[in-house]
C-alpha cells in the first residue's frame, strides 16, 4: 500500500511501506510504454547486444544477474563471476599476484560502473591499488576509510550523534539517532539487518535507505549531505546528488561489507519540496543517458530539472550507455535530493545508523 503527499500543484511525492520492500516504481506502474512491461525481453537482449564492453569480456563468463535476499526479491544487481573479475583487475593494472589469488564473486548493483565498483570492492578488501590518482571516483575510500566507534554494540540503541563524532554536528542533525553493528552474511535475507528496527517500530514507517562504503560518516554529521554535490561518485543517472532508496537489497549490495546503512523515516515528509517521478520512459532514457554521457561533447545533453526530488527506476545496463546504447530500466527505484532544500530535510529525518561488519 503507498501513501502520497503533495508537494507542488503538479507533483506527488510517494513512499511505500516498508513491507513494500522496494516495490515503488516497478514495472507494473509504468504501464504509460510497452517497454517497462518487457522488462524481461529487455535483459534476455541485453546479452546479445554488440559493443566494446561485451567484445571486451566475451572470452569470460560474466555470471548471472542475483540478488541473494531471497527467490520472490527484485533482482538488485549482476554477479560477475571470479575469473571476470580477475580479467577486470588486471585490466586496471592491479598487482598481478593480487590479481591470481582472488577467488570470490562479486555481485555488482545496477546502475553504477561495474568496473570501478569491483576495483572500489577490491581496495577495500585489501588489495593495493597504485593507479587510483586516475580514479577521483575511487580516491574517497583512502580519504574517509573509518572504522565503526567503539561504544556501538550489536543491540540497538538510541545515542547522541555529538559521541559518534566527537564534537559538535550540524544543527539540522537529529538531537537522537538509532543505532548500531551487524555481523551480515551473503547469504541471509538482507531484511535481517534491520530487524531490531522493525522489532521496535513495527512495520508502519515510510523508510529510505542509503548504503555508503565506509563506517566513517563524519563528514556527514559535520556538513551535512551537501558535500555530495562537489564528491565524485559511481551514482549519477539523476546528476549529483544524494542518492537513496526505498529498496533495501540495493542500499546493502551498494554499501557491501564493511559499509553502513543509512536508514531516512519519510513518514512526515516536508510538503514545500517539489518533486518529480520520471514515469515517462523517453524523459527517463533522455535524463540518464544525458547525465552519464555529460563529458562527451557528442552527445545529447540530459533534460533541465528544476525540482528538489527526483524519483525514478536505475538503469539495469549501466556500462553500455555510455556507448550510445538506450538505457534499460531495472525495477528498483532511486530518490535523489538534489537541492540543498532536499539535503536539509534528509539530514531532519536521520533515523537510524547501521554499521555493517
Amino acid at each position: 500500500m503507498e501513501k502520497s503527499y503533495k508537494t507542488s500543484e503538479t507533483t506527488m511525492f510517494s513512499f511505500p511501506n516498508l513491507e513494500d520492500k522496494g516495490t515503488l516504481g516497478t514495472k507494473s506502474q509504468y504501464n504509460k510504454t510497452d517497454a517497462y512491461n518487457q522488462n524481461e525481453e529487455n535483459f534476455n537482449r541485453l546479452d546479445k547486444t554488440e559493443g566494446s564492453f561485451q567484445d571486451t569480456y566475451k572470452s569470460v563468463s560474466r555470471g548471472d544477474y542475483s540478488d541473494t535476499a531471497d527467490n520472490n526479491s527484485i533482482v538488485v544487481a549482476e554477479k560477475f563471476s571470479p575469473d571476470l573479475v580477475q580479467h577486470i583487475l588486471g585490466k586496471l593494472g592491479f598487482d598481478e599476484n593480487d590479481v591470481a589469488s582472488w577467488s570470490e564473486p562479486i555481485e555488482v548493483p545496477f546502475g553504477v560502473s561495474s568496473t570501478l565498483y569491483i576495483a572500489r570492492f577490491a581496495i577495500i578488501h585489501g588489495l593495493p591499488f597504485q593507479h587510483i590518482n586516475l580514479y577521483p571516483e575511487l580516491q574517497d575510500i583512502y580519504i574517509f576509510g573509518g572504522n565503526i566507534p567503539k561504544f556501538i554494540q550489536n543491540k540497538i540503541q538510541s545515542v547522541n550523534p555529538e559521541k559518534i563524532l566527537g564534537g559538535k554536528v550540524r544543527n539540522t542533525i537529529p538531537a537522537n539517532i538509532f543505532t548500531y553493528k551487524y555481523k551480515f552474511r551473503s547469504n541471509e535475507q538482507k531484511l535481517n539487518v534491520i530487524s531490531q528496527i522493525r522489532d521496535k517500530f513495527g512495520d508502519g514507517r515510510r523508510f529510505l535507505y542509503r548504503g555508503i562504503n565506509s563506517h566513517n560518516i563524519n563528514a556527514t554529521l559535520t556538513y551535512g549531505f551537501m558535500d555530495v554535490i562537489f564528491r565524485s561518485s559511481l551514482r549519477k543517472e539523476f546528476g549529483p546528488g544524494l542518492y537513496t532508496t526505498p529498496n533495501l537489497d540495493y542500499a546493502i549490495s551498494y554499501a557491501g561489507r564493511n559499509g553502513t546503512l543509512l536508514i531516512f523515516d519519510l513518514s512526515n515528509f516536508d510538503r514545500n519540496l517539489t518533486s518529480k517521478h520520471l514515469k515517462d520512459l523517453e524523459e527517463w532514457k533522455a535524463t540518464v543517458k544525458g547525465h552519464i554521457c555529460l563529458g562527451d561533447d557528442d552527445k545529447p545533453r540530459p533534460p533541465f530539472h528544476e525540482e528538489d526530488i527526483l524519483e525514478g527506476l536505475i538503469s539495469s545496463n549501466h556500462d553500455i550507455i555510455r556507448e550510445c546504447h538506450d538505457p534499460i530500466p531495472s525495477e528498483v527505484e532511486q530518490v535523489v535530493g538534489r537541492t540543498e532544500l532536499a539535503f536539509k530535510a534528509f539530514e531532519n529525518r536521520l533515523f537510524a545508523i547501521i554499521y555493517l561488519f
